[in-house]
């Protein structure tokens, strides 16, 4: 048996990097569910369990990053970040398009166990491939959002005390991404850093005071703008006080001028669907951060610490302070998304009380009327959507208080968790496969009491 096995690899392994087909896809991805659906309930048997099936997975499709980036998601939920690192750095080795995802997971399991020059070379090179990505359509917001994800990350390394230790090796990377990035890119990594503060601050970490809040932030560039805004009509008004008035002079200067106020407001339209999109995403996510935390609590309590082995406490314990961190990054970056939304409304809803200046003037200087376009009035309508912040801490959700984790160290893991649960589905979502129904499975081995047999651990 052992030398079919090893013919079968053999063979595997011979095969190009070819697409797999649908057939192939639905395989691969069965073989995924049942390695996350192992690997996910921690204990050494279900992670074995788990290996089997990455495995088969790899005989099927050996050129395929999305399984190596699966096994690292799976040593990650069982506290072996290093182990992960591995995986996720066979992920972005393969050929053909890269995997986002698998590229912020390396970078995040190096700084996690704080390997920082391999983690920010890392960094550089995820940097310059955003900037190279195609930047039309819906592809320009999956950029700026990994920008954002990036300045999560520089501004992570300015508040970890670790970090701070390696200041002139993060300084000089720093540098480098900040270049690969471009002007383009500078004001998304500046919404990361303030997203990450507001998240620091909520941590008891954010000690410089002078540091503006994303509040203030927010407030001086909506300013900025707008000023920008008023200076360019002011600048085509004075134009046309110094020439001709004739009508065709200013039909010329209302259709340049409206041209101009429609394409700014159709941008602030797609950016502000695009957080709402985010807002509902971030909603959701909450929620089932909120569940999980629930299920690992409940499983605590069925468990007899005397009895138990300690790293499956560990590991429990682990969990729960990981989806307490997941629902207070989703708390925060709700609230701050929530405060985007309403600044970008008022910046709109600014744009186009600018536009109905100026056809005011039109109207004035030539009698004609510009039939008035009923689409603007979403702003108003938006400007009176107030919804509410998440104000419950993740904390006095499903169980017990823990003060002496409350107190540890802060990490990386802390100010950026990751969400484990959603990267499996998306992964088992790119291979036509729904994941497992949540029905609160076991979240460790089976429980060990008195009366039963010792743990393998």
């Amino acid at each position: 048996m052992a030398a079919v096995a090893l013919a079968a690899d053999k063979k595997a392994s011979s095969k190009k990097n070819e697409p797999a087909g649908p057939a192939d896809d639905t395989a691969i991805g069965e073989q995924l569910k049942e390695a996350f659906d192992a690997g996910f309930v921690i204990g050494p048997r279900r992670a074995q369990e788990a290996a089997k099936h990455f495995v088969q997975a790899r005989r099927l499709a050996p050129h395929e990053p999305r399984i190596d980036y699966a096994h690292g998601l799976v040593l990650a939920k069982q506290s072996q970040v290093r182990q992960a690192v591995t995986q996720f750095e066979a992920a972005i080795k393969h050929e053909g398009k890269p995997s986002w995802p698998a590229w912020k997971a390396a970078v995040w399991a190096h700084l996690v166990e704080k390997q920082y020059e391999p983690g920010l070379k890392r960094l550089d090179e995820f940097a310059r491939l955003v900037h190279d990505a195609e930047s039309a359509g819906d592809a320009a917001e999956t950029r700026r959002e990994a920008a954002r994800w990036i300045g999560q990350i520089l501004e992570s390394l300015a508040v970890l005390p670790d970090a701070k230790k390696h200041k002139e090796t993060v300084a000089e990377h720093q540098t480098a991404v900040l270049d690969a990035l471009g002007d383009e890119l500078a004001v998304s990594v500046e919404e990361g850093r303030e997203l990450l503060r507001a998240r620091a601050v909520e941590l008891g970490l954010a000690a410089d005071a002078a540091r503006d809040t994303a509040e203030q932030i927010a407030r001086r560039r909506k300013q900025d703008q707008s000023e920008k805004l008023e200076k360019d009509l002011e600048g085509v008004s004075k134009e046309m006080e110094n020439a001709a008035k004739s009508k065709e002079d200013w039909k010329k200067w209302v259709d340049d001028t409206l041209a101009k106020f429609d394409k700014q407001l159709g941008q602030l339209d797609r950016d502000y669907q695009a957080l709402q999109r985010r807002a509902n995403d971030l909603e959701q996510a909450y929620v089932q951060a909120g569940t999980r935390l629930t299920a690992v609590n409940a499983n605590l309590g069925l468990l007899n610490p005397r009895t138990t082995d300690p790293q499956t406490m560990a590991n429990l314990r682990e969990q729960s302070l990981q989806f307490q961190n997941q629902m207070l990054a989703y708390q925060v970056e709700y609230n701050v998304n929530l405060e985007r939304i309403s600044n970008l409304a008022q910046q709109a809803a600014g744009v186009a009380e600018q536009r109905a200046g100026a056809i005011a003037r039109y109207e004035k200087e030539t009698g004609d009327l510009i039939k008035k376009n009923a689409d603007l009035d979403k702003w108003s309508a938006r400007l009176k959507d107030k919804k509410q912040k998440l104000v419950t801490k993740p904390g006095s959700k499903g169980g017990k208080k823990d003060a002496p984790e409350k107190k540890q160290p802060p990490s990386l893991k802390s100010l950026m968790p990751l969400d484990l649960e959603r990267e499996r589905d998306e992964v088992l979502a790119s291979f036509g496969v729904k994941p497992t129904a949540p029905t609160a499975p076991p979240a460790v081995e089976k429980p060990v009491t008195e009366k039963s047999a010792p743990s393998e651990n």
